[in-house]
């Protein structure tokens, strides 16, 4: 299970992104925020939200913002870490069950680098009712073009062995194509409207990719 894998790495993850050690996240983290903040939000859901850390960029801002995590260990670390902003220990098994009762409808709900799944449609689909006609749905992701080979859909692994910080085990996460992004945005009943690509300042290689996503 993910979260197993998460319960393990929770701390030296959340060194890594606290202590900004990830090169790339010097142009990542920047970038989802931004896309957050062009949609001009007054609430926040962030799905996956790991160690918090886009919360306090929320606050700032006098954002309202929640997070959910499958992670105990992350959960209780951004709580920890951020006080002041809204936690909760819930997977996205909970959420496709329809164990969270909220009725709350979010201007903009991120996934950061939170969709490791085969199949995405059941979790896209369920939050779609936090949603309205305004609310944007935001992905970032890694970039097929730089992680994909083959260039093809598949269960890659993860060990993290490049990280700066001590990592034990592996994570498995299922790589798409773009165009097998579309077809799923489009199966869980969601518009791609939008496609963005931050990229290495020196070398124009792309970082990641960044789907902005509405309900039709």
């Amino acid at each position: 299970m993910k979260e197993s894998f998460w319960e393990t790495a929770a701390e030296p993850w959340t060194k890594a992104i606290q202590s900004n050690l990830i090169a790339s996240r010097k142009v990542t983290n920047p970038a989802i925020v931004a896309q957050i903040l062009r949609h001009n939000p007054k609430s926040v859901l962030d799905l996956g939200c790991g160690e918090g850390w886009i919360s306090v960029e929320m606050l700032n801002r006098k954002i309202q913002y929640t997070g959910l995590d499958g992670s105990n260990t992350l959960i209780e670390l951004a709580k920890s870490s951020y006080p002041q902003s809204t936690f909760l220990d819930l997977s996205y098994e909970d959420i496709i069950a329809g164990k969270w009762n909220s009725n709350n409808h979010f201007d903009v709900i991120v996934f950061n680098f939170s969709l490791f799944d085969q199949n995405l449609v059941p979790l896209l689909s369920s939050v779609k009712c936090h949603m309205d006609k305004t609310s944007a749905l935001i992905i970032q992701t890694l970039h097929p073009y730089v992680t994909l080979n083959p260039y093809e859909d598949g269960w890659r692994k993860e060990d993290f062995k490049s990280f700066p910080v001590p990592f034990e085990g592996e994570m498995k996460w299922y790589g798409r194509t773009l165009e097998s992004w579309s077809h799923t945005i489009s199966k869980s009943g969601l518009a791609l409207s939008e496609v963005i690509e931050p990229r290495d300042p020196t070398t124009r290689s792309p970082l990641s990719l960044i789907l902005i996503c509405r309900s039709p």
